[in-house]
C-alpha cells in the first residue's frame, strides 16, 4: 500500500485523496477507497503550521497514512495560475512585442496543469507583477519557479518585490527544459500593507520558458518605533561584565580553568593570567555556547577583555536556518585584538530534533555585512546536539545546517583553467582569467545556492572565452628561406625558356623617369645562341672538307 504526501497552505481547504494505490505480489496496481481519520486531520488544521502524519483504513483491512504539511500562508492571489481568472496579475510589456506571454498555459507547468508562459520569435521584454494589499506590518518571504532556455548571450531575468521605499531584486536564469531554479528574497520589510511583487523577463528572440509557484508568506512581525516628542537622552548603561581577579573563580578540570554562566563581557585580571599555568585553557560559557581559549594567547598580556558580542537584527533575519545562538565574539587587551596563532574551541549546543541531516551541519564565519565567509565542518554528538568547531580568528559564528552543492563542475572548470600557460596571452587577458579562478576557488567552500554555483561557473567560463592569444613574429630564418625560394623559382623559369615576370610602372610616369633595366637576361640569351650557332656551323665545314680530301 503506498502512502501518500500532500501539502498545503494555511487558510487553504486540506482534502486528502479519496483513493490510494494498492501493488499487489504480481506487481498489478488498484486503486482502492480509503477513510482518513478525520479528527486527526481537523486538529492538524487547528494547530496550524507543521508536518503531521494522518491514518487511512483502506477497503480490505488495510491501513495507510498521509503524511500532510501545513505550510505559511501564501498571500499571493492564485499564485500557479490554476484559476481561470487571472486579473489579478498584469503583464506589463516593454517592447513592440506585446504577444509573448501566455497566461494561463498549459504548456510546462512545475506544479498543477497551468503556468505563466512565454516565447516568441522576436525579442523578449516583458515583466508579470500583481499588487498585494491589506499585509499586516512585518518581513515576508518570496520566491517563484522559472525554467526556460534559448535565451540568448545576455538576459535579465529575476525575482522582484516594490514596496513604496524600496525594491528588492533576486537575479536567476534559465538552463533547458524542466531544469526549475527557485529564486527568493528575503526580509522584504512592508509597514504600510501594500507590496507589489513579480518576475522580470528580457530575452533574446526564441527565448521560451514558464513561470510558475509565486509564494509570499510572513517570517516575522515589525512594530514601528513610537513617535514621541524630543527627550532627554539616556546615559547609555554600561554593559554587565564578570570580572576574574582570582585564581578561586575558576572551577580546574583536566587543565581547564572554567567559569559557568558568565556575562557578555569577561574581563580577566593580569594578576590572574599571570598565576594560570602553561598548556591549559579557560572555558568561558554563555547560555549554550562555550568559548575554550589556550592560556598561552593570553600570557605577557594587559588585562585581557573577552566578549560573547550581540549580532543585530537585519543579520539574524538574513539566517533564519541558524540553528544556535549567533555570538560576535572578541578577545581584545589594550582596546587592540589579540591573534590567534593557536585555534580556539567553539562549543555550541543544539536541539537534535531539528537537525535534519547531521552530515549538512556547518559551523559559519559570518562578515560584518552578513555574508557566510567560512563553512567549518564540526565534530558532533547526535544524542547530546553539542556541536564543535576550531576557529582560527573571530567574528560572527553560528551553527546551520547547509544545503550541499555540487562543485565537480567548478573543480573541473579550473583545472581546465589553470592549463593554460601565460606566454601565450595577453598579459590582461590572461590577469582576468587567474582573477576569475581565485573567486571560483574561493566559492568552492563557500557557495551557497545552484543560482550562486550556475553564476560563478559563467564568469570563469567567460574568463577562458576572453583570453587573447599573442601574435607569433615571422622567423628570421623562414624570411631568408622564401628569399631564396623565389630565386629558385625564377631560375626555373629563366631555363625553360619563359621571360620572368616584370613589374611595369603606372601609365602616368614622366619621361624623363629612368626605366628600369628589364632586356639584359634576353640580350645574354641571344649571344650565347649565336656563339653555339657560329660553332656548330664551323665543326660542318670542317667535317665536309675532310671528306673531300679522302
Amino acid at each position: 500500500m503506498n502512502n501518500v504526501s500532500v501539502n498545503f497552505n494555511l487558510g487553504e481547504e486540506i482534502i486528502l485523496p479519496e483513493t490510494v494505490t494498492a501493488v499487489y505480489n504480481d506487481n498489478s496496481r488498484e486503486e482502492l477507497p480509503v477513510t482518513w481519520d478525520h479528527e486527526a486531520v481537523q486538529q492538524a488544521v487547528e494547530s496550524g503550521v507543521g508536518v503531521y502524519t494522518i491514518n487511512g483504513d483502506v477497503e480490505g483491512g488495510y491501513s495507510v497514512t498521509a503524511e500532510l504539511t501545513i505550510n505559511e500562508e501564501n498571500f499571493v492571489v492564485n499564485p500557479g495560475f490554476e484559476a481561470s481568472d487571472t486579473s489579478m496579475w498584469e503583464v506589463v510589456y516593454r517592447s513592440d512585442n506585446e504577444s509573448s506571454v501566455s497566461l494561463p498555459s498549459t504548456n510546462d507547468p512545475h506544479s498543477g496543469s497551468y503556468s505563466a508562459h512565454f516565447w516568441s520569435e522576436e525579442a523578449i521584454d516583458f515583466k508579470l507583477e500583481q499588487t498585494i494589499t491589506d499585509l499586516e506590518p512585518g518581513y515576508y518571504h518570496l520566491s517563484m519557479f522559472i525554467q526556460g532556455g534559448d535565451a540568448g548571450g545576455s538576459p535579465e531575468m529575476y525575482l522582484y518585490a516594490e514596496t513604496a521605499d524600496e525594491q528588492y531584486r533576486e537575479d536567476t536564469s534559465v538552463s533547458g527544459w524542466n531544469n526549475w531554479s527557485n529564486p527568493e528574497l528575503d526580509s522584504i520589510l512592508v509597514t504600510d500593507g501594500t507590496l507589489t511583487i513579480g518576475a522580470s523577463i528580457t530575452a533574446a528572440a526564441g527565448a521560451w520558458g514558464s513561470l510558475d509557484d509565486f509564494y509570499l508568506y510572513q517570517v516575522a512581525d515589525y512594530e514601528a518605533p513610537p513617535v514621541e516628542g524630543p527627550e532627554e537622552p539616556e546615559e547609555p548603561e554600561e554593559p554587565e561584565e564578570t570580572i576574574i581577579s582570582d585564581l578561586s573563580d575558576f572551577d580546574v578540570v583536566d587543565n581547564v580553568y572554567r567559569i559557568d554562566n558568565t556575562t557578555s563581557i569577561t574581563l580577566l585580571k593580569k594578576e590572574v593570567i599571570d598565576q594560570l599555568l602553561d598548556n591549559t585553557s579557560i572555558a568561558l560559557n554563555k547560555g549554550q555556547v562555550t568559548a575554550t581559549i589556550p592560556v598561552h594567547l593570553l600570557k605577557s598580556r594587559d588585562d585581557v577583555i573577552f566578549t560573547f558580542g550581540d549580532v543585530s537584527d537585519d543579520i539574524r533575519l538574513m539566517h533564519p536556518n541558524v540553528l544556535s545562538e549567533l555570538y560576535n565574539f572578541t578577545l581584545n587587551s589594550n582596546d587592540e585584538a589579540i591573534p590567534l596563532d593557536q585555534p580556539v574551541r567553539l562549543t555550541f549546543h543544539i536541539n537534535p530534533s531539528e537537525v535534519s541531516d547531521w552530515e549538512n551541519l556547518k559551523v559559519v564565519y559570518i562578515n560584518d555585512n552578513g555574508v557566510i565567509e567560512e563553512q567549518i565542518t564540526p565534530e558532533y554528538d547526535k544524542n547530546t546536539g553539542e556541536v564543535v568547531a576550531e576557529v582560527s580568528h573571530f567574528s560572527i559564528y553560528g551553527v546551520v545546517e547547509v544545503e550541499i552543492i555540487d562543485t565537480t563542475e567548478l573543480e573541473t572548470l579550473i583545472k581546465t583553467a589553470k592549463d593554460f600557460v601565460r606566454e601565450d596571452y595577453t598579459e590582461e587577458s590572461y590577469a582576468t582569467l587567474q582573477n576569475a579562478i581565485n573567486e571560483a576557488e574561493a566559492a568552492l567552500s563557500t557557495v551557497e545556492s545552484e543560482e550562486e554555483l550556475i553564476a560563478i561557473l559563467a564568469a570563469l567560463q567567460a574568463a577562458i572565452d576572453g583570453l587573447e592569444a599573442l601574435e607569433e613574429e615571422p622567423d628570421v630564418a623562414d624570411e631568408d628561406t622564401i628569399e631564396e625560394t623565389d630565386d629558385i623559382e625564377e631560375e626555373s623559369d629563366e631555363a625553360a625558356g619563359q621571360a620572368p615576370e616584370v613589374e611595369t610602372e603606372s601609365s602616368d610616369k614622366t619621361a624623363d623617369e629612368e626605366l628600369p633595366d628589364t632586356a639584359t637576361n634576353q640580350f645574354n640569351w641571344i649571344i650565347l645562341g649565336s656563339i653555339l650557332l657560329l660553332a656548330g656551323f664551323s665543326a660542318f665545314l670542317i667535317h665536309k672538307k675532310r671528306q673531300l680530301l679522302a
